[in-house]
C-alpha cells in the first residue's frame, strides 16, 4: 500500500489549503472530509499497540479492535483450513449474510464514533 502513500500526500495538500481535511493527520477521507470517522479509523494504531500487548491503546484507538481483529484473524484461518482440506464455504442465503455483515459492520462504527480516539 505504499505506493498509494504520494497520492494521498497530494490529495491532503491540495484539500488542505480549502479547509475541506479537518483533521490532516489523517488519510481516512470520510473523517476529513465529514468529521465524523469510518468503522476502520484507528485500526492501525490498534493493531500496532495490540501487537505490543498494548490493550488499552488498542481500546482508545478503536474500541471494536479487541473484537476485530480475532474475529477476522479466526475467519482467515478458517478459510485457509476449508481450502486444504478441499472444502467451500456455500452461503445458502445471501439475504441473511448481508444482513448479519451489515449490523456488525453499523455496530463497529458505532463503536468508533462515540468511543474511538482519531487523534494522535
Amino acid at each position: 500500500m505504499n505506493f498509494l502513500y504520494p497520492s494521498v500526500e497530494l490529495i491532503k495538500y491540495f484539500l488542505n489549503d480549502t479547509g475541506l481535511f479537518t483533521h490532516p493527520d489523517s488519510a481516512c477521507v470520510m473523517l476529513n472530509l465529514t468529521g465524523i470517522p469510518c468503522a476502520f479509523c484507528g485500526l492501525s494504531r490498534s493493531l500496532i499497540a495490540l501487537i505490543n500487548l498494548d490493550v488499552s491503546g488498542a481500546l482508545y484507538y478503536n474500541p471494536s479492535s479487541v473484537v476485530f481483529y480475532p474475529l477476522a484473524g479466526f475467519s482467515f484461518a478458517s478459510v485457509v483450513a476449508l481450502a486444504l482440506s478441499g472444502q467451500k464455504i456455500v452461503i445458502t442465503n445471501w439475504k441473511i449474510f448481508g444482513t448479519i455483515l451489515l449490523v456488525i459492520l453499523t455496530l463497529l462504527w458505532l463503536v468508533n464514533i462515540f468511543f474511538g480516539h482519531q487523534t494522535n
